[in-house]
């Protein structure tokens, strides 16, 4: 689980911005929203939602977070190659510095990556194995000489001189973490890979389709007829009524698929038959049976509402979280939903959810009014100042009656930014 991510010179995130998921000392659904880890003497959330209006910034601080994933998972040896950073438009000169702190299997780990357009200038992991916080390596550019300067002192780390020397021949504009795909190796830097690789998911835009990684995960499977029993449970819960679903295979010439869809399934067979031109493709269907007073009818997923897609989509999520721990980016979560949808599917994720975390952003203000189900040091407020960069904020480090109209507040612009403690104070305090 994340501790905290912070930010700084990255697009619209001009100066360090930190994305905080302690809790607060407040006993409000601390049954379904904290994970304490009593060891490390932490309390953490597994919800973290990031409002804001258009262009305020909010879409930057996922994507940030989806950069970092990247440049330790993808591995490029071209040390010619830009290392993909985008800094503020009026600071190109400057580093772009990013620190994430997060508990993996019960230990610590804080890592750390300063880095320009052209190289990596700094990259720090440190760990708390037993309590005592200890460098697993860093790596300095050295100005003067132009070439970086490792330190390593985690526990057999002088056993493994062929992986230092190996790992020290990293590209400049490389991370380290990046090169163990190379080696074959166990230690506190494999850990904190495979946490990037398996834990944190990689950012889901409004526009990803999630229906292709539903199927291969959850609904194509030899257990396919529990997940199945459980999508349906989800979406009746929802309001839907949905009382089967089917998947339906079927080898069909490319001729006969449609012409918006043939694109796609052409992708797909061209790479399972060793980019060959097929004949035929196959095509899969999920069909979802309707009961109603006067029978039962049979629609095709992509016949359903935007909505209903949206949220069977997300209903892997909720199985998906039930079996392992991940930390999940949604942009625009009321992409197609309506605020009871988002309620459901945050209160089933609340419900089922151990040690994963969802990150959210939204602009829709009435999810601030859902009192029944929201924590308020869970809500994060992001504003775009005068020079255009982003501001966050936490929705605690306000004056906040409990009988604010916390949606109220935001819709009149006295949360984000600078707060305005007297027009707070003088809010409608009679809306809930």
């Amino acid at each position: 689980m994340i501790i905290y991510f912070s930010v700084q010179n990255f697009r619209s995130l001009r100066d360090k911005i930190t994305l905080d998921f302690r809790a607060t000392p407040n006993s409000e659904l601390a049954e379904y929203y904290i994970q304490e880890f009593p060891d490390l003497k932490l309390k953490l959330l597994k919800l973290a939602m990031i409002f804001g209006k258009n262009a305020s910034g909010k879409t930057n601080i996922l994507r940030a977070l989806d950069f970092l994933r990247n440049s330790i998972l993808q591995q490029d040896t071209d040390k010619s190659k830009p290392t993909g950073t985008e800094p503020f438009a009026l600071d190109k000169d400057k580093n772009s510095v990013f620190d994430l702190k997060f508990v993996h299997e019960d230990i610590v780990y804080q890592y750390q990556l300063t880095l320009n357009q052209t190289i990596i200038v700094k990259e720090h992991l440190h760990y708390w194995p037993k309590g005592t916080k200890t460098r697993v390596f860093t790596r300095d550019l050295q100005k003067l000489l132009k070439e970086a300067e490792y330190k390593y002192n985690w526990s057999g780390s002088k056993a493994n001189k062929t992986l230092i020397e190996n790992l020290e021949l990293t590209v400049p504009n490389q991370s380290v973490l990046a090169s163990l795909k190379k080696y074959n190796y166990s230690g506190p830097m494999q850990q904190v890979f495979s946490w990037f690789q398996d834990t944190l998911a990689p950012i889901v835009e409004p526009n990803t389709s999630l229906i292709p990684w539903n199927l291969h995960n959850f609904l194509n499977s030899t257990e396919s007829c529990e997940y199945k029993d459980f999508y349906v449970q989800q979406l009746q819960i929802a309001d839907f009524i949905i009382s089967n679903i089917t998947v339906k295979k079927e080898e069909v010439a490319l001729t006969d698929i449609p012409l918006n869809s043939a694109l796609k399934y052409l992708i797909n067979a061209i790479e399972k038959d060793n980019n060959k031109m097929p004949e035929t493709v196959e095509r899969i269907d999920i069909l979802l049976s309707h009961k109603v007073a006067d029978g039962e009818f049979i629609l095709n997923l992509e016949e359903e509402s935007a909505g209903t897609q949206r949220f069977f989509e997300f209903c892997g999520f909720l199985c998906w979280m039930q079996q392992t721990n991940k930390i999940i980016p949604i942009d625009e979560i009321e992409r197609a939903m309506h605020e009871d949808l988002i309620e459901h599917f945050i209160a089933s994720y609340l419900t089922y959810a151990k040690k994963s975390q969802l990150i959210l952003t939204s602009h829709n203000s009435s999810i601030l009014n859902m009192k029944d189900i929201i924590r308020r040091d869970t809500i994060w407020i992001t504003d775009r100042l005068e020079n255009g960069a982003t501001e966050l904020s936490r929705l605690t480090e306000y004056p906040i009656k409990k009988e604010h109209s916390i949606a109220n507040l935001y819709r009149k612009g006295l949360i984000g930014g600078k707060p305005d403690i007297g027009s707070i104070g003088s809010d409608g305090s009679d809306e809930s």
